[in-house]
């Protein structure tokens, strides 16, 4: 096992980083996100940065993100994260352009006949937050409506036992075992036992 190297040993040692609150005893201006942004007009951030996805190396970098599958939320936020950095737009500048470069990138896939997804789910849709899951509002109605509840909880017990009484029916369909009969090169071969004495 190879050694690690005292850059990788600093590294992996949590006591070697800066501590909490480090960074305000350094020199104000000492990074790009401290100083006046560049671009203080979300319209004029906004313009600057189509112009710089306009040209055709940086284009084809974005479809192609977009044709393997990144959604157009992870590039946007990827936008405006490295221009904070870079100290060319403020926090909220940032996140001010992000709807309109979002559009914009939508509308490059239509162009160019690319199924891009919008949003950094499965569907590439907006999640729908119901507000309150299945067990917390069981919970509540065992509180304050304690006659549904038990009705509620004595039909699921009822589709339970329905359930298990219809799955053994198909369990002694198909031979004792509900994925039915084992192939037969499972039948033939068994598993190799240990014998007594023998040792590793």
């Amino acid at each position: 096992m190879m050694k690690p190297k005292p850059m990788q040993k600093r590294a992996m040692d949590p006591t070697m980083r800066p501590p909490p609150g480090y960074a305000l005893t350094q020199p104000k201006g000492k990074y790009p996100w401290e100083k006046p942004a560049q671009y203080a007009d979300p319209n004029e951030a906004v313009s600057a940065l189509i112009d710089k996805m306009e040209q055709p190396e940086n284009r084809e970098q974005y479809l192609k993100l977009m044709l393997a599958g990144f959604a157009v939320e992870d590039i946007v936020n990827s936008i405006a994260i490295s221009g904070f950095m870079q100290g060319k737009v403020s926090v909220d500048t940032a996140e001010l352009i992000k709807g309109p470069i979002g559009i914009y990138l939508m509308a490059m896939a239509d162009e160019n006949n690319i199924p891009a997804k919008m949003m950094a789910t499965e569907s590439g849709s907006p999640e729908v937050d119901n507000g309150m899951d299945d067990y917390a509002l069981l919970e509540i109605m065992k509180k304050r409506n304690p006659t549904l509840h038990r009705k509620m909880v004595a039909a699921g017990k009822e589709y339970a036992a329905a359930y298990r009484e219809e799955e053994s029916k198909l369990t002694e369909r198909r031979g004792g075992s509900f994925l039915g009969s084992p192939p037969p090169m499972m039948e033939q071969e068994e598993m190799p036992l240990e014998q007594e004495g023998e040792q590793e």
